[in-house]
């Protein structure tokens, strides 16, 4: 009587491993860390493999004294919800991929407008630049300076001094007057308040999107040769506001 109850106890542990490793499959895979394409090819192959063992012990078990289905009944149970779980999270995946290019889509559809940026680079191709600075509380008074790609000062602006954006144009000149060659050029603003407290600054600019590209997870536009995440965009438009 021993040995039978060895025996059934060796039968029976086969179904809980099967159960857990399949449990262990649905979570990874609903975590992202699997593929649910491998995680379901996994789970039909322990399903097959624990109908087998489960057929085996009926045609080999004890008229006199059968197995109990509980257990078993229980795992059966289990493997039909692990599959529903893999199912759902497939259908979770499938929306994300439909998202992603309904973004994808709309970023391409952005070419060709003007988008405006956190950036304080701008780009001067003859004509007037056009962009936009912000002071976190009132100033003393505003600088803004323009550096060229060798980080060399080429013109020195002023602009308001109070709280809040502000829309400057600088000529494309240097401090002499003369229009400066083509390329990308650095501002920087400078604040300080009664005080002689630095003011908190940024600035922001309008340029032509002239590209979209992705990484995989977000969209990107290119402005000015560098690409900048879509949620880095503050607005754009069709022409570039006066």
């Amino acid at each position: 009587m021993a040995t039978t109850t060895g025996v059934t106890q060796q039968q029976t542990n086969p179904y809980a491993q099967l159960a857990a490793n399949s449990a262990k499959k649905t979570t990874e895979a609903a975590s992202g860390a699997i593929d649910t394409g491998a995680a379901k090819s996994k789970i039909a192959g322990d399903l097959d493999a624990f109908l087998m063992m489960l057929t085996t012990q009926l045609q080999n078990q004890d008229p006199l004294s059968p197995m109990e289905s509980n257990e078993f009944t229980q795992q059966l149970v289990g493997f039909a919800q692990v599959e529903q779980q893999i199912g759902m999270n497939e259908n979770l995946q499938s929306q994300m991929a439909l998202q992603r290019s309904s973004i994808n889509s709309l970023a391409l559809g952005y070419i060709g407008k003007y988008a405006e940026v956190n950036d304080n680079v701008v780009h001067f191709e003859g004509d007037k630049v056009k962009f936009a600075y912000g002071l976190a509380s009132n100033a003393n008074g505003a600088t803004i300076k323009v550096y060229d790609k060798n980080n060399v000062l080429v013109r020195s602006l002023t602009g308001p001094a109070t709280q809040g954006t502000h829309v400057l144009t600088w000529d494309g000149k240097n401090d002499s007057l003369q229009t400066v060659p083509e390329g990308d050029y650095k501002l920087k603003v400078e604040a300080k308040d009664q005080e002689g407290a630095t003011v908190e600054t940024w600035t922001t600019i309008q340029a032509r999107i002239t590209g979209a590209s992705t990484d995989g997870t977000e969209p990107y536009l290119t402005i000015n040769g560098a690409a900048f995440p879509l949620s880095q965009i503050r607005a754009v438009v069709e022409q570039p506001t006066t």
